[in-house]
């Protein structure tokens, strides 16, 4: 699939994200917001996250594993354990049931043809931006031991966070996005 393209990894998560959210507003689920680099947001509380994980077989040779979690039915019990707010598609449906065979089949209609083309983040970096959660807001970037406060400008064109701090743009490319 992604044989001599060693080059379009770098924001896979990102165009996931946008893939995943297009399948979850077929299905009706309006407000959603992507936090990078790999969370899918509903009402400032988080409803999915996106894995993926890349291995070099051969020269030229990839495998990638994407996994990818949606929130579809958690007790209130156990939301109270999970350290950061959450929340699930049957709290956010007005109670209506959403099938888990429609859901996966819905994710996979939406990501199998984009996956299939898709070759740099490019032709997507706009459109993620319209769902970036906290955007023009100030968020908190820990990398290493390092903390960075700036105003979240979005991502860029190869899928890097781009903050704004003390009159300077920070271009991000890995790191935790704190707040």
């Amino acid at each position: 699939l992604f044989k001599n393209k060693t080059y379009c990894f770098e924001a896979l998560s990102l165009a996931i994200g946008l893939w995943v959210t297009a399948a979850l507003e077929k299905l009706n689920i309006s407000g959603i917001q992507l936090k990078w680099p790999n969370d899918i947001y509903l009402n400032n509380k988080k409803l999915a996250g996106i894995l993926v994980e890349i291995e070099q077989k051969k020269a030229n040779n990839w495998h990638v594993i994407i996994g990818i979690g949606v929130n579809i039915r958690l007790p209130e019990t156990y939301k109270k354990t999970i350290d950061q707010p959450v929340t699930d598609l049957h709290s956010n449906n007005k109670g209506v049931k959403i099938s888990r065979n429609h859901l996966i089949a819905e994710i996979l209609n939406n990501i199998l043809p984009q996956l299939i083309q898709y070759d740099e983040f490019k032709p997507y970096y706009q459109q993620w931006n319209q769902y970036n959660h906290k955007n023009n807001q100030i968020i908190q970037i820990k990398m290493n031991q390092e903390i960075i406060e700036g105003i979240n400008l979005g991502v860029n064109h190869k899928g890097l966070l781009q903050i704004e701090s003390n009159g300077r743009i920070h271009t991000i490319s890995n790191g935790v996005l704190a707040t």
